[in-house]
């Protein structure tokens, strides 16, 4: 409630509830800019609709999330974009701490993520990376900070004395420097993969239980494969199925992806 008080007082013009669930659609209400516009979809309570003085009807669920967002703008009249991909920037202060870190490794590969059913199995990377230090590729890997994320590198590390493995780059800018400094960055459906799109770094994403067609990067310098088939719920942090869907991807499918990227670059 000191949130929402904060934002009536802030007296906006507009706002854009992007999301369009029940809970967007009261915050919106109570915000209660001039103007309020919001996605909604066919389910809901019954006057979502009247929360939003300019309702715009949902994209359906095959499309893109970034376009379906745009489509949320319609009403502003703002043109679409010719290139929908995102750009973000390095500290310059940053820059060389993150060239630094990362050395001369040419794949940074980041193989933790929040939840564990988006993780590649252990295993899968070694093998991978094996097969890539046989043409003479480098790789790095690290991932998130959290302490199963970092439980996780350690076990890597253990597993396999060889591997660069970096300890999880912190604080953000720190990262971004580290995913700056790569040639070709590999990761599950993370946070980081869209950081790493936004620095311009080709990324190979590999997608379980979340859908690459409307999630991953946007543009011919990133490619995704898409694991087995898989009914896990979105609210559940482990894949419930017999096998997990991650464990579909093999280390054959991204060495090939990961060649594609690396000579087109």
């Amino acid at each position: 409630m000191p949130v929402i008080g904060a934002l009536r007082r802030e007296r906006f013009a507009v706002s854009l509830d992007f999301v369009g669930n029940d809970r967007g659609a009261l915050l919106s209400l109570l915000v209660a800019a001039k103007r309020r516009i919001g996605a909604v979809a066919p389910r809901g309570f019954l006057l979502r609709s009247k929360c939003y003085t300019d309702p715009v009807e949902q994209m359906d669920a095959t499309r893109h999330a970034s376009i379906r967002a745009w489509a949320v703008t319609a009403p502003l009249n703002v043109p679409f974009p010719h290139d929908m991909a995102c750009e973000i920037a390095v500290d310059p202060d940053r820059a060389e701490q993150g060239r630094a870190a990362i050395g001369d490794r040419t794949v940074l590969c980041y193989v933790t993520a929040t939840q564990p059913k988006r993780e590649w199995p252990l295993e899968n990377w070694i093998s991978l990376a094996a097969q890539l230090e046989k043409q003479s590729v480098r790789l790095a890997f690290t991932g998130g900070s959290s302490e199963r994320e970092k439980r996780l590198l350690v076990e890597l590390a253990g597993r396999e004395s060889q591997l660069f493995v970096i300890p999880p780059p912190e604080p953000l800018d720190l990262l971004l420097a580290v995913i700056a400094g790569a040639r070709l960055f590999i990761s599950a459906d993370t946070g980081p993969m869209h950081f790493a799109a936004g620095l311009r770094v080709p990324t190979l994403s590999l997608f379980g239980p979340t859908a690459a067609h409307c999630w991953a990067p946007i543009g011919p310098r990133h490619r995704s494969v898409q694991g087995s088939l898989c009914a896990c719920s979105g609210h559940v942090s482990t894949c419930q199925a017999q096998v997990p869907c991650m464990s579909g991807i093999s280390p054959g499918q991204v060495l090939e992806a990961c060649q594609q990227l690396l000579k087109a670059d």
